[in-house]
Formats: structure tokens, C-alpha cells, sequence
């Protein structure tokens, strides 16, 4: 059985994942369900917490799955950094990692250039917005057809599928599904040479710093059918990312059925 915790801000739910935990693990006694041999949770989750409240999983295997390192994650001020969210990782968000300021430099700067594009910033919005989104928002205005969240998956689909390229500015990052979903819909990607982007994608997708990206997305305004044909040749085994491919390597890794 698997528990999904309520939908509440990221530092709540860390605050208080253990304790809400507790009441669903018991719930599959109760429930009839065979005894769980593996644990399997998020970084998010202080699991060492968890088993002092819970002390007879601690017999379980465990797997922790770290959906970013807080030890190294990127903050604007020191004073910002959570502790708790490193701590739980020893023991066991377009955000600020995402540098939205480097990306909208580049196209604030492709715009006062006098170079033509059309710009969609898809994502959620939570409730620290960066002042960058709203002067970009502002000044762009003319060159954006899309910013914020799309309602449904099939617009999301389509925004991508619209689209001849996709950016990524990350500072943080352990794989990079939105750039990867991007791709598989047709777009060429433009990653940071650095993180996990040279393992996926090829050199020409790799930039060095801001004027290498701001000099390969110059030459796509001067020449869209640049970004298309580079798509077009653009060589990914997207069979390996699929569920299908990678759902057996989790179960051999989790040990699941067994005997």
C-alpha cells in the first residue's frame, strides 16, 4: 500500500511527514495487506523519525529516493537554506535552482538585440515568485504566448509540440523531466554543461555559460529552420526513460516478489 501525503507547502510536509505517515502504515495491517518487506520513500520524508515512532519498520528493507541534495542546493541567502531538509537526508521547485534570472537575461537581451522569437514559460507558480518573472513578464509581453500553467495536459502537450526549442538554466538538477518531455515533443534542447545534461544529451545541445547560449539561441532567431533541422537529426533513446524499461530495474533494486 502506498501513502501519498495531503497537498500542503513543500516545508510543512517535511516538518510533519513522519507523523503523518504513522496512521497509513498502520492502515495496511488493518486492511489485510501482506507484510511489507521494503520501505520506500522520499528525501523529503525524515525516515530516522519515522522509525522511532514506527520502531518495528525498522526490520524493513530501506530505500530513500533523493529528489534533489539540500546539502548543495542553491539559495540566494545562507540564512535561507533549511536545515531540516539536509538533515533529513543525512539521517536517513521554476525556482530558485532553476536560475530564472540567467534565462530571462539571455532573452530580455535576444529582445533588446532587436532579435525576433516567441517565448512560453511553462510551470506552477507557488507563493514566492522571483521580481524577474514580473519584469519579464512586463517587458516580454509581445514575444510571450504562454507563461504560467497550463490546465490541461493536452495544452501542455500542445505548448510543447509549438514549440522548436527548450531551455534550461539549471543549477540544481538530477535529471530534468520537463527538458526531457520537451524533447520528446519535438524540441531542440539547450542545456548547461554541467549536472546530469552530458550524460543525456549530445555536444551540440551543451552550452559553457550565458554568451554561449545567448550566441546559439541568436542564431536560431536568424534561422528557425536551424533548431528544426538539428531536431530532426537529433539521435535519443527515449525507449530507456520508459516505464517499461526502467520498472523491472526497480523492482530487482527494491527486491520486490522475491521469495
Amino acid at each position: 500500500m502506498k501513502h501519498i501525503t495531503p497537498l500542503s507547502p513543500l516545508r510543512q510536509r517535511n516538518g510533519t511527514g513522519a507523523q503523518d505517515a504513522v496512521p497509513y502504515s498502520y492502515m495496511t495491517k488493518s486492511l489485510g495487506y501482506p507484510p511489507e518487506s521494503v520501505l520506500f520513500c522520499s528525501s523529503v520524508l525524515n525516515l530516522s523519525e519515522l522509525l522511532g515512532l514506527r520502531p518495528d519498520l525498522s526490520k524493513l528493507k530501506k530505500i530513500v529516493y533523493f529528489h534533489e541534495n539540500q546539502l548543495v542546493y542553491p539559495v540566494q541567502h545562507i540564512k535561507e537554506r533549511d536545515i531540516q531538509f539536509a538533515y533529513n537526508q543525512i539521517t536517513t521547485r521554476w525556482e530558485f535552482d532553476k536560475a530564472p534570472d540567467d534565462f530571462f537575461q539571455v532573452m530580455l537581451r535576444l529582445k533588446q538585440d532587436k532579435f525576433q522569437f516567441r517565448l512560453s514559460v511553462l510551470g506552477e507558480t507557488y507563493t514566492d515568485v522571483p521580481d524577474i518573472f514580473k519584469r519579464a513578464k512586463d517587458e516580454l509581453r509581445e514575444e510571450i504566448i504562454n507563461f504560467g500553467y497550463l490546465d490541461s495536459k493536452d495544452d501542455y502537450v500542445k505548448a510543447l509540440s509549438s514549440s522548436h526549442v527548450v531551455v534550461s538554466t539549471a543549477k540544481h538538477e538530477f535529471f530534468g523531466v520537463s527538458v526531457l518531455e520537451a524533447v520528446y515533443c519535438g524540441c531542440f534542447p539547450l542545456v548547461p554543461d554541467r549536472l546530469v545534461y552530458p550524460e543525456i544529451y549530445p555536444l551540440d545541445s551543451l552550452y559553457a555559460d550565458l554568451d554561449e547560449l545567448y550566441k546559439k539561441l541568436k542564431q536560431f532567431c536568424l534561422q528557425p529552420s536551424l533548431a528544426i533541422g538539428m531536431r530532426a537529426k537529433f539521435d535519443i533513446d527515449f525507449e530507456r526513460f520508459s516505464k517499461d524499461v526502467l520498472m523491472p530495474k526497480y523492482m530487482e533494486v527494491l527486491e520486490v516478489n522475491k521469495n
